[in-house]
C-alpha cells in the first residue's frame, strides 16, 4: 500500500447513552482497525468524553476521536472504500455539499447497521459522524472535490 496523505486527520464523533461509553469507544476505534483490542493495547488513543442530559433527560456521552497519523488515516480510508458500495461511493462523490469552504468532507454512518458490521451512509438518526480533513494541493475546492472522487470512484488506495 502506498502511503500518501489523503486527509489532514479523521475525526469521529457519536452520541450515546453514558452506560455505552465502552462499545461507543470501540465503535470509533473499529472504524480504524480490525481489531479494536490488538489497538487498544498497542496505542491509546485519546478519545475526548463529554455528558450531557439527552431530550428525554436521559445521561449521555459524546464521544469524540481526532485522528491526524497518515497510517490510521489511509486504513480509514481503504476500509471505507472497501465496505461501502461502489455506486453509494459514486454518489457521495459527487456530493458537493458535503464539502466545506475549510476542505472537510462530512460522513455519516448508521450506528446500528455499524454495530452490526456493515457500513451504511446515511442522512439522518443515530449514527458516527466523520469529517475528514482532506490534504488538497493547492487547498481549494475544486482541488479537494477532485481527490475525493478519485478516492471513491477509483479506490485510489
Amino acid at each position: 500500500m502506498i502511503y500518501m496523505k489523503y486527509a489532514h486527520s479523521v475525526k469521529t464523533r457519536v452520541i450515546l447513552p453514558k452506560d455505552e461509553e465502552g462499545t461507543g469507544k470501540r465503535m470509533l476505534i473499529s472504524l480504524f482497525s480490525d481489531t479494536p483490542k490488538q489497538f487498544l493495547e498497542d496505542e491509546e488513543p485519546s478519545i475526548e468524553s463529554s455528558y450531557a442530559q439527552g431530550l428525554n433527560n436521559e445521561n449521555i456521552v459524546v464521544l469524540e476521536w481526532t485522528c491526524s497519523t497518515t497510517r490510521h488515516i489511509n486504513t480509514f480510508i481503504q476500509r471505507f472504500v472497501s465496505r461501502i458500495p461502489d455506486e453509494k461511493l459514486r454518489m457521495l462523490s459527487e456530493q458537493e455539499d458535503r464539502l466545506d469552504d475549510d476542505l472537510n468532507f462530512y460522513i455519516r454512518l448508521d450506528k446500528d447497521s455499524f454495530e452490526n458490521g456493515e457500513w451504511v451512509v446515511t442522512q439522518s438518526g443515530k449514527c458516527i459522524h466523520i469529517r475528514i480533513h482532506i490534504a488538497a494541493y493547492p487547498a481549494k475546492k475544486k482541488t479537494a472535490l477532485e481527490k475525493i472522487e478519485a478516492l471513491f470512484k477509483d479506490k485510489a488506495l
